[in-house]
């Protein structure tokens, strides 16, 4: 029946289902017909009730069984065992008549949400032995350890320097999480994300994203490995704003000669010279519509190489009504203006 199976005693004895056997069955229909020996656990005869259970007897039958096997294995043994039941935090293997319990961490080498996603109940598992708690009569187990290794393959292909391809595994707020081979994550914090700040990491990267990543750092004993995707992105070096200095340090430079910097880009000897003469440059620009007032102050403030120019055109002097030759020398004049107003907004 749905509860469990109606045993034929001379009398009418019930076995609920949670004691058929020592975990738990799916499929009570493989017990029909078949004979069972079943331990009275109640017992009322003004109403002919019997209650039965197996697992009593299946479990005094173990207790010799049990300490056997506590005798017989030692930590670091390779058993092999039978998956009995799957839980949140592990699976249970059964191992000839004793559960061990293999928790999730030590199923995987890589990540594991649940225990579900790497074995099913009833799979037959090689697993290894990793601690004896004899008084209380409990084995823990490792599924991940009868496996290579991964890391071991990491330390033998990469180094520090090195570009590699990976899955984003995991986003959280200090960084995400990439998986470059499997059973092996590193950790790009934030600051490695890009080149300009990054208030949070989903602005960059989701997950299931395929990224490429250089390794910064790698700590074999820590099992840890830190990358980075904004070091990809060019070999060059990286600008002083990229490296996280503060603007006070960034301006430093910036803010003690933005002219000499501005000219330094350009070599030309006129913004050099038109610091020493603001005068005559700031009374060139109000007359630049007038050509006749503007001619000989334009000579006066001309460095040597443009009086040369100057002097070139002079024989071929045309009429006054032509401001060509008095327009052309207020050219250079006038570039140092831009140079005056950036120096007052500095």
């Amino acid at each position: 029946m749905k509860g469990g199976l109606i045993l034929d005693l001379g009398v009418r004895g019930f076995l609920p289902a949670s004691l058929v056997d020592i975990r738990r069955v799916q499929d009570l229909d493989e017990f029909l017909g078949q004979e069972l020996r079943a331990k009275v656990i109640e017992l009322n005869r003004s109403r002919n009730n019997v209650v039965l259970s197996r697992r009593a007897v299946l479990e005094d039958e173990r207790k010799e069984q049990r300490q056997q096997i506590l005798d017989r294995l030692q930590p670091g043994d390779v058993v092999e065992g039978q998956i009995s039941n799957i839980v949140d935090f592990g699976a249970f293997v059964d191992l000839d008549g004793m559960d061990g319990l293999i928790h999730i961490s030590e199923l995987s080498w890589s990540h594991v949400n649940h225990p579900s996603e790497v074995l099913d109940i009833g799979q037959t598992v090689e697993v290894k032995v990793l601690d004896i708690d004899r008084d209380r009569q409990r084995i823990s187990l490792g599924l991940k350890q009868t496996q290579s290794d991964p890391w071991q393959q990491v330390l033998d292909s990469y180094s520090e320097g090195d570009v590699v391809e990976g899955k984003v595994t995991k986003v959280v707020t200090f960084g995400a999480f990439v998986e470059i081979m499997p059973g092996v994550e590193g950790l790009v914090h934030i600051s490695e994300l890009a080149q300009h700040h990054v208030e949070n990491p989903r602005e960059v990267v989701s997950q299931g994203d395929q990224v490429e990543a250089k390794i910064i750092e790698v700590d074999a004993e820590r099992r840890r490995l830190s990358l980075s995707l904004k070091r990809v992105e060019g070999d060059g070096p990286t600008p002083a704003s990229d490296l996280g200095l503060s603007d006070e340090v960034f301006a430093e430079g910036a803010t003690e000669s933005p002219i000499s910097e501005t000219t330094g880009a350009e070599p030309s000897p006129e913004p050099v010279a038109a610091p020493e003469e603001p005068q005559p440059v700031e009374g060139e620009r109000e007359p630049v519509m007038e050509p006749e007032a503007s001619a000989e102050p334009d000579l006066e403030s001309q460095t040597p190489a443009e009086t040369v120019a100057l002097d070139e055109e002079a024989p071929a002097e045309e009429p006054a009504e032509e401001p060509a030759p008095a327009e052309e020398p207020e050219a250079p004049a006038e570039e140092p203006a831009p140079a005056e107003e950036t120096d007052e907004q500095q």
